[in-house]
């Protein structure tokens, strides 16, 4: 068993190794290689990358290795990027493309024909376990080769008359295969299909995700005292994110109920396959955000970096909740107040010029707090949905 030091070490190390990785695969438009594919050739190792990926993206958001001024350069090449798609103000999972027809699939290069001696030798001879030829005189590798393992066997097995040939075409017959099918990149039914997570598709649940990651590093960035210049543009990016989410569409733009779930978008189509998916937990986190409940270390804090002042009362209203016992409560709020239930305890937000928080406990007790934050403790009670604590007033200074 390792000593807690050389778990220590261990786990640091992991740490700088994975961060060198991530940097390492920074691609010179910022944003970042997400998969890549490692080929051998003899004794050397190559590393080949697939395209630009949604999921790369929040991935490497998420790792919280960016700086803001990072953060800013990934989100303004991903608005440029091949993934966004304006028409509905957000993002697919990979680059659209065109997909070659039926009748043009599995065509055998013609200069690769005429250039190769075995294959010439092969056609003459009616030989058809590597190419045929069709009634227009195009050529097709044959159909039951599954891959370039079964190719290159295939090769060698040819009669001895036709080695000599292979050992010096072998190479460029399985290089023109490996181009044409690109197995080794197959990445499902997104790189092959048009509906659902096809091509050209938005997957609402991974733009629910990338609008976490974008809160999250709007978060840090205010921890990290980037530049208020710097966090505008990240605020910005978020707020176009979550616009371009169903629930902030019209029924024509979102093709059904814009309250519906569904879980994807195909080009040229409305929303398609209803059901609840990952989305929501994504969506109920970053309103936690917006809203200005941040957790750390156990401890309720409150801090409005993605808060709308706009969605404050225009008139006083009364608020009705159930308290953590069950039973049904109303409050006045006053205009310009702001109120939701966590933990359903209700938490009002009130314009003033200094920043404090009461807690009014159930026995009658205010307890006032000079900073923004709850101890362990108030946490607690309010995790534990106790009842001792009635509600939370946060007193701030809010723009108009």
């Amino acid at each position: 068993m390792l000593s807690a030091d050389r778990c220590k070490q261990f786990f640091a190390t992991a740490k700088h190794q994975l961060k060198k990785t991530i940097v390492n695969n920074r691609r010179p438009d910022s944003l970042f290689h997400a998969y890549n594919l490692l080929r051998w050739e003899g004794e050397k190792l190559h590393v080949d990358h697939l395209d630009e990926m949604l999921e790369g993206q929040v991935a490497v958001l998420s790792s919280g290795i960016l700086n803001a001024t990072e953060t800013v350069d990934l989100l303004d090449s991903l608005q440029a990027s091949r993934l966004y798609r304006e028409n509905q103000n957000s993002y697919i999972l990979y680059p659209d493309k065109q997909l070659p027809r039926f009748l043009s699939k599995n065509s055998v290069p013609s200069e690769l024909v005429t250039s190769s001696k075995l294959l010439q030798d092969l056609l003459r001879d009616k030989n058809q376990s590597i190419i045929k030829d069709d009634l227009n005189g195009n050529h097709h590798f044959n159909g039951t080769i599954r891959n370039v393992n079964d190719l290159a066997k295939r090769l060698a097995d040819l009669p001895q008359r036709y080695q000599t040939n292979v050992q010096g075409e072998k190479d460029a017959i399985c290089s023109a295969f490996v181009n044409l099918f690109g197995h080794h990149q197959f990445t499902g039914r997104s790189g092959t299909f048009f509906g659902y997570e096809g091509l050209g598709s938005i997957y609402w649940h991974m733009v629910s995700k990338l609008g976490l990651a974008v809160a999250e590093n709007l978060l840090k960035a205010a921890d990290d005292d980037a530049p208020e210049e710097i966090r505008d543009r990240i605020r910005s990016h978020y707020q176009a994110i979550r616009y371009g989410i169903g629930s902030e569409k019209t029924p024509q733009e979102y093709g059904a109920f814009p309250s519906d779930p569904y879980s994807h978008t195909p080009e040229n189509a409305g929303v398609k396959q209803p059901g609840m998916t990952g989305q929501v937990k994504e969506d109920v986190l970053a309103r936690f955000i917006e809203n200005g409940i941040t957790l750390s270390e156990g401890c309720i804090h409150f801090r409005f970096d993605l808060f709308d002042p706009s969605e404050r009362l225009s008139k006083q209203q009364d608020f009705t909740w159930l308290d953590a016992l069950g039973r049904e409560k109303t409050v006045t709020l006053p205009k310009g107040s702001f109120a939701y239930t966590f933990c359903q305890t209700p938490i009002i937000y009130l314009a003033s010029e200094k920043e404090r928080i009461v807690i009014h406990h159930a026995s009658g007790q205010r307890e006032i707090i000079q900073d923004m934050g709850l101890d362990q403790s108030q946490s607690l009670q309010l995790f534990g949905r106790t009842g001792s604590i009635e509600k939370i007033e946060c007193h701030f200074p809010m723009p108009s």
